[in-house]
């Protein structure tokens, strides 16, 4: 492992980057709680649903396949599912995989891109839906291009534009991002000249960056769902019930620990096969469905982590930014990294913290596949109403792969004609739901799975 070289392992990462995407999207994984909701609402106002204007921009972009389809006339949802999917895995494929192109000389930044796409994007990609998988994905690319540029071009300045013009209003995590990358944007112009011709863009996407965290500051203070946000700031730890997530960040937290306390420590075997016990753990932990227990990996639990993604690709930008753009820093961790032969045997461990989460990945996809076919068995089987404590999706493993809250709006986007069921929470639950099912059902004809052909 420690003979890999950067060449194979970018373009290695590169290729599983691209094929995760047409594999997940193919299996409708966009879907997953808020997706079934936001496809039927694009199908209900037959374009783009960008329902909240902070989110709106990258709403905007992740939405462009399935909204064109939609215009176009396309009535088959679950074409329009895998459209969906398509456009959600497609932007954080194509900004890791610029990063990972952007640091292919560099053993060490391309250490940095493979840790954070085995970290923070593969444990918490179930989520698919949620903002932060591009968000992460786009700080970790501007971190990477401003550390790699020699100069200021028109081509930088064009991608840290574009790409700050997306995260102008894209989430509420850009409150922590924005000035951060607006900061590394910043200090790189100083450092290149601020008087030439193409430092105008980077000053605009600088200004993007900026603008992007004051307006996530803005959205807190009338955010649409009061309870919702406290909801999220309340289980802001509960990212420690991801094992997919928290094998791989102890596994790496211990060798950047064990570098800064004792930098000699990098050059050996031992930190790294330590820490490669976790890493194995992690690989094999899909195996824990064979067990009772919650002790696993959920696909709930990546949404419950996006808040820690953000705060280490914050880190992980910062540390890509200093490593290559302050050489002299007194630190000792970074001088034994620079090495050859450490960096190497860095590439060779962050391969293998990316490696790691895969297998749980491809398990819940599997699971997620059944699940689907679970749901459309049960509401082809009846008609009208079903309590889903009637059904199957209410226990093991299928209710992991559900929200009560979505399951009217789920039967409706995977229904294959309007003689089937639509399955409705249970008689005790509280929480909001976009419609009342009881008294409403909204109307998506002529939309339905496979285009209405029955199964």
């Amino acid at each position: 492992m420690a003979t890999l070289t950067p060449g194979v392992a970018w373009r290695g990462a590169a290729v599983l980057l691209i094929a995760l995407a047409l594999w997940n999207s193919w299996w409708a994984r966009g879907l997953f709680l808020d997706g079934y909701s936001l496809l039927a609402g694009m199908i209900r106002f037959g374009t783009w649903h960008t329902f909240y204007e902070p989110r709106e921009h990258l709403m905007a972009v992740t939405q462009a396949p399935a909204a064109l389809a939609i215009r176009a006339g396309l009535t088959d949802t679950q074409t329009l599912a895998r459209l969906l999917s398509i456009g959600l895995f497609a932007v954080p494929a194509i900004y890791y995989g610029a990063a990972l192109h952007r640091a292919r000389r560099d053993p060490v930044l391309l250490s940095a891109v493979l840790i954070a796409i085995g970290l923070v994007y593969v444990p918490t990609s179930f989520f698919i839906v949620g903002e932060h998988n591009a968000i992460c994905a786009m700080a970790i690319f501007v971190a990477v291009l401003l550390a790699t540029a020699a100069r200021l071009s028109w081509g930088n300045g064009a991608a840290l534009a574009l790409t700050a013009l997306v995260l102008f209003r894209s989430h509420e995590a850009t409150l922590l991002l924005g000035p951060v990358l607006a900061g590394l944007t910043i200090w790189r112009m100083a450092a290149l000249g601020w008087r030439s011709p193409q430092a105008g863009l980077h000053a605009l996407a600088a200004a993007l960056f900026a603008g992007s965290g004051a307006i996530a500051l803005a959205s807190l203070f009338d955010f649409p769902n009061r309870e919702q946000m406290n909801a999220a700031f309340g289980n802001a730890l509960s990212f420690t019930n991801n094992i997919q997530f928290m094998l791989p960040f102890v596994a790496v937290l211990a060798v950047a620990l064990a570098g800064l306390a004792r930098p000699r420590l990098l050059e050996g075997r031992g930190v790294y096969l330590g820490a490669g016990v976790l890493l194995a753990v992690a690989a094999l932990s899909p195996l824990l469905w064979l067990l009772p227990g919650e002790t696993r990996p959920l696909p709930k639990a990546h949404y419950e982590t996006r808040q820690a993604a953000f705060v280490v690709a914050a880190g992980l930008a910062v540390f890509v930014y200093v490593y290559a753009l302050l050489p002299h820093l007194p630190i000792a961790a970074l001088q034994v990294v620079r090495r050859p032969a450490v960096g190497h045997r860095l590439l060779a461990f962050a391969a293998a913290v990316a490696a790691a989460a895969l297998p749980a990945d491809l398990m819940l996809t599997e699971l997620w596949r059944r699940s689907l076919g679970v749901f459309q068995a049960t509401i082809a089987a009846r008609t009208f109403l079903i309590p889903v404590e009637e059904t199957p999706i209410s226990r093991e493993p299928w209710r992991h792969f559900v929200e009560e809250w979505t399951l009217p709006m789920q039967s409706l986007v995977l229904r294959a004609g309007p003689a089937e069921g639509v399955i409705i929470p249970s008689r005790d639950f509280q929480g909001w739901q976009a419609f009342e099912p009881s008294a409403e059902l909204p109307d998506l004809h002529p939309y339905y799975w496979g285009g209405g052909s029955g199964r």
